[in-house]
C-alpha cells in the first residue's frame, strides 16, 4: 500500500470508530459536568501525512488522533476523578494515558501548553481524548491550536523576543497587519480593559510589536502602560513578576524611541533592581560549600561526613509531600467525587470487560453508555 492508501484505511478505521468515541465522551460529561466538549472532526489525509512525516519519519502507524476528541475539566481533582473513571469503567480499552506535559519539571509544549492524552482502543482503532483543565483552556481555546501548529511549524520557540518573529515583513505587510489587529480588539476598547480578559490582554501585547515594528511609538508607549497597570493589579502576576518586567523592558524601548530619556533611565533601574533581585535570590540558593561552613559548621560538616544526607532529605521530603497530596485527594474526593465508589462497587471495579481478559467487550457493539458509566 502507498503512504496515501495507508492513511485513506485509517481515515475509514477512524470513521467506525468515532461512533463509540463520542458515546464514551458523552458518558464521561454526563458523570462529572465538564466545562466543554468537542468531538472531531476525523484528521484529513493530507494533514496525516504531514504530520507522519514531521513527527514520525514518515510512518502513519504511530499517529493516534486521526479520530480525536476533548473534554474540558474544571480543575486538578476533576482530571484525577475522570482517569479514576476512566479506569473503572473502560479500563482494558485504554493502551496509554499521557501526563508528562502536566508535571512541573517536564517541558511544556510548543507554545507553552499543557494538557493530558487518553488513548483508547475503539474497532480496532487507537482514539485519542485530550483533557484540558479550565484554567489553561481559558488562555488556549480554539484559537490556541492554531498557535500551537505555528509555534511547531516556525519553531517559534527559538525565538527570545517574540517580536522577532516580525523581522523582514515588509512596511505594507505590517500596515495590514495593524489593521487586522485594530479588528480583533474592536470591541474591548484598551482604556475598558479589566485585568482578567486574557484574550484581549495578549492580543493587545501582539499589537505593541506592530506598532514598534511600524514606528508607531507613541501607540506603543500608551498600550505598554495600560498593559503593565492590568499585570500589576493582576492577583496571579502582580508588579514584580518576570511578564510585568518584560513589559517595562518594551516600555523603556519605545521611550528611548521618543526621546524621553529620563523616564527610559526610571524604568531601566526598576528592571535592573529586579534582576539584581533575582540575581540575589539565586546567589543565596546556591551558597558554596565555604559559606555553608561559616554559617553553619554542623550541617556543613555532616554533608562532608554524609554526602547523600541532602539526597535522602529530598527524598523523604517528597515521600511527605505525596502522602500529603493523597490525603487532600481522598478528602476533596468523598466531597466531591463520592459518587466515584458507588461506580467501582457496582462495576466490581472495571465496567468493560471481557471474561478476564483485556478485549473490548460488546456492550451495544462496544458502545459504553452513560448509564454504563454512572453505575
Amino acid at each position: 500500500m502507498t503512504r496515501t492508501e495507508v492513511a485513506e484505511d485509517l481515515s475509514k478505521q477512524a470513521e467506525k470508530a468515532m461512533p463509540s468515541l463520542v458515546e464514551i465522551c458523552k458518558a464521561l460529561a454526563g458523570s462529572l459536568g465538564m466545562e466543554e466538549v468537542g468531538i472531531g472532526p476525523i484528521k484529513e489525509i493530507q494533514a496525516a501525512l504531514k504530520k507522519a512525516e514531521k513527527k514520525y519519519d514518515g510512518d502513519l502507524l504511530k499517529i493516534t488522533d486521526m479520530c480525536r476528541a476533548l473534554l474540558v475539566v474544571k480543575d486538578l481533582p476533576s482530571l484525577l476523578a475522570l482517569l479514576e473513571l476512566a479506569r473503572d469503567s473502560f479500563g482494558p480499552l485504554i493502551r496509554r494515558v499521557k501526563m508528562s506535559s502536566l508535571k512541573s519539571d517536564h517541558k511544556s509544549l510548543p507554545g507553552g501548553y499543557r494538557h493530558c492524552i487518553i488513548n483508547v482502543e475503539l474497532k480496532e482503532h487507537i482514539c485519542e481524548i485530550q483533557v484540558h483543565l479550565w484554567p489553561m483552556w481559558l488562555v488556549c481555546g480554539v484559537d490556541g491550536f492554531r498557535h500551537y501548529r505555528h509555534c511547531v511549524e516556525y519553531n517559534t520557540d527559538s525565538f527570545e523576543d517574540a517580536f522577532d518573529a516580525l523581522e523582514g515583513l515588509d512596511r505594507k505587510t505590517m500596515a495590514e497587519l495593524i489593521v487586522m489587529a485594530e479588528e480583533a480588539v474592536a470591541e474591548t476598547p484598551l482604556v475598558s480593559l479589566e485585568w482578567f480578559q486574557e484574550k484581549f490582554i495578549l492580543d493587545y501585547f501582539a499589537e505593541v510589536g506592530l506598532f514598534m515594528k511600524h514606528g508607531l511609538h507613541v501607540w506603543a508607549e500608551i498600550t505598554l502602560r495600560q498593559l503593565i497597570r492590568l499585570r500589576t493589579e493582576s492577583p496571579d502576576i502582580g508588579p514584580e513578576h518576570h511578564e510585568t518586567i518584560l513589559l517595562y523592558s518594551y516600555l523603556e524601548e519605545v521611550l528611548k524611541k521618543l526621546g524621553k530619556d529620563k523616564e527610559a533611565k526610571e524604568i531601566r533601574e526598576r528592571v535592573n533592581e529586579n534582576a539584581k533581585r533575582l540575581k540575589s535570590e539565586k546567589d543565596e540558593a546556591e551558597k558554596s560549600m565555604w559559606d555553608l561552613v561559616i554559617a553553619a559548621p554542623t550541617e556543613a560538616i555532616d554533608m562532608i561526613m554524609d554526602p547523600n544526607k541532602k539526597e535522602r532529605e529530598e527524598e523523604q521530603k517528597l515521600r511527605k509531600e505525596v502522602k500529603a497530596s493523597k490525603k487532600q485527594w481522598r478528602m476533596i474526593r468523598k466531597e466531591r467525587f463520592s459518587f466515584l465508589d458507588a461506580n467501582t462497587s457496582a462495576s466490581g471495579g472495571s465496567v468493560i470487560t471481557d471474561e478476564g481478559t483485556a478485549e473490548e467487550k460488546k456492550v451495544d457493539d462496544d458502545v459504553v453508555t452513560s448509564h454504563t458509566l454512572e453505575g
